[in-house]
């Protein structure tokens, strides 16, 4: 009887030991297979981008007209598609995005979703926060983003007066336009916080490339701004339940 139950004993230790070993392989392989979807999906919006630009004189598609929604407007992404959207627009890793999908109706996925488009020129948290807190006053007041918007002396694209909206050649417009300032360091959308393991969120840059970046280790995976941007999202979009 007791060799019967030493002999339980050690396959139960030995199923335990095996499952730990493929926790440990297949967690990692899962959230890399996640990542590289994400990765996928944040150039193909970028792609999207880019074919807007070549259409309309190189300024990149306009802020969603939603106060508090850090989007396109609508009509970028087909809105009578919306298994084409869920690929584009929900990271596999954000949970509550792909929860909600089937209650929310598609214009209000196409502004809530996993991704946060910028529409402007932020080379850094000083621009950042700056355009959070104007972000703040034109939507209390009722209005909109929309073409050239003014900002804090300084504090504005490339340290100018002003928040310039995206284009391919926005870095040649830039008041301190240097070689230093390039398509490769403009962000163009910048992924939700928490999707990722260790602190890390998805770059679309304005030249087309992605990468995963960690909190505070280079902008704009910035805590604060990331912070403010869906605080605003949140609070107009509980506005939106009401």
């Amino acid at each position: 009887m007791k060799k019967i139950m030493i002999s339980v004993s050690r396959i139960i230790l030995v199923l335990a030991i095996i499952f730990a070993i493929l926790t440990a392989v297949l967690l990692p392989s899962r959230e890399q297979a996640r990542r590289l979807e994400c990765r996928g999906q944040l150039r193909e919006i970028g792609l999207i981008c880019h074919a807007y630009s070549d259409a309309h004189n190189k300024t990149y598609p306009f802020m969603s007209q939603t106060p508090g929604c850090f989007a396109f407007q609508h009509g970028f992404i087909n809105p009578t598609a919306p298994n084409a959207c869920s690929s584009i627009l929900a990271c596999p890793c954000d949970e509550e995005t792909w929860e909600n999908y089937p209650e929310w109706t598609i214009e209000r996925y196409l502004n809530r979703n996993s991704y946060l488009y910028l529409g402007y020129a932020l080379l850094s948290e000083t621009e950042g926060l700056a355009f959070t807190d104007t972000c703040r006053a034109q939507f209390a007041a009722g209005h909109t983003l929309s073409g050239e918007v003014p900002a804090p002396e300084g504090a504005g694209s490339g340290g100018g007066c002003v928040f310039l909206p995206l284009a391919e050649d926005i870095a040649t417009r830039l008041p301190k336009a240097s070689s230093i300032v390039t398509n490769a360091n403009i962000p163009v959308v910048v992924e939700k916080r928490y999707h990722h393991p260790r602190g890390r969120v998805g770059v679309l840059y304005l030249d087309g490339h992605v990468e995963y970046v960690r909190m505070g280790e280079k902008w704009p995976a910035n805590e604060e701004f990331l912070e403010a941007l869906e605080d605003i999202e949140a609070q107009y979009a509980l506005e939106e339940e009401k």
